[in-house]
């Protein structure tokens, strides 16, 4: 299967690794799309402000340019310059892997991939939350709870932990699936658990700056906002919809 066989578009599956060859169709002339670096877009809200594009197609259906088989999952994409980011499992070989491919033409720049044992969690199973990328690195979070900071540039390894076994998490029913979430020099993770359950971590280096709370974490990822001139988040957790000072 590939990836994310969920986007419709009058009644035809169209697989979501075709979408960044899709947009670059639709953009009028040389334009670039902008940077969509969270699975919430640059302004964590779902929007695009690009305005040049063309939605109708009276005459024939959007030419792909690409497609690429990046393995099962449910996670989407992101863009970042000539980058596009996303995340599948290997089933056979109970692998989760992070691509990096070209916009222009699906082409692998590098991958990296980790064990982690296929589930399929009442549907097709594998990869759920989607990269996030910020100043240089690559963020992912795996269901079972393998959290990596990836060089944007060549997918090595600048940290990783396991929020579950190094952090004292405790997973909701159907496993991890929010976004790794970047505030100023701050990580935040909903990962559960009792007064660590809302997690921070220095970007750079993944030291836990702090953790609060208790109780099970939902399945979305946080989104910053601004209380007055502080940065802050909200999570929609399992059973409330928790917002939080970013410093503290």
């Amino acid at each position: 299967k590939e990836i994310g066989m969920t986007y419709i578009d009058g009644g035809k599956f169209i697989p979501i690794a075709l979408i960044a060859g899709f947009l670059s169709c639709t953009i009028s002339g040389s334009l670039k799309a902008d940077d969509w670096p969270f699975f919430r877009g640059p302004y964590n809200d779902g929007v695009s402000r690009e305005d040049q594009w063309n939605a109708e197609f009276t005459d024939s259906e959007p030419r792909i340019l690409w497609r690429r088989d990046v393995g099962i999952g449910a996670s989407s994409m992101i863009v970042v310059g000539d980058y596009v980011l996303t995340m599948g499992s290997n089933k056979g070989k109970d692998q989760d892997v992070v691509y990096c491919l070209n916009v222009d033409n699906g082409e692998v720049v590098w991958d990296f991939s980790y064990h982690n044992k296929f589930d399929n969690r009442m549907f097709d199973g594998g990869t759920a939350a989607t990269p996030t990328a910020d100043e240089g690195c690559v963020y992912t979070l795996s269901y079972n709870g393998h959290l990596h900071c990836l060089n944007l540039i060549d997918g090595s390894v600048i940290w990783k932990k396991n929020v579950i076994d190094d952090l004292g998490g405790d997973p909701p029913q159907w496993k991890y699936a929010g976004s790794p979430c970047v505030v100023g020099d701050l990580l935040i993770q909903d990962i559960g658990g009792d007064n660590n359950s809302i997690i921070a971590l220095e970007k750079k280096t993944g030291e836990k700056v702090w953790g609060t709370g208790k109780g099970k974490p939902g399945y979305a990822p946080a989104i910053p906002f601004k209380d007055a001139d502080k940065d802050a988040v909200l999570i929609f957790r399992a059973k409330n919809m928790s917002a939080l000072n970013c410093a503290n």
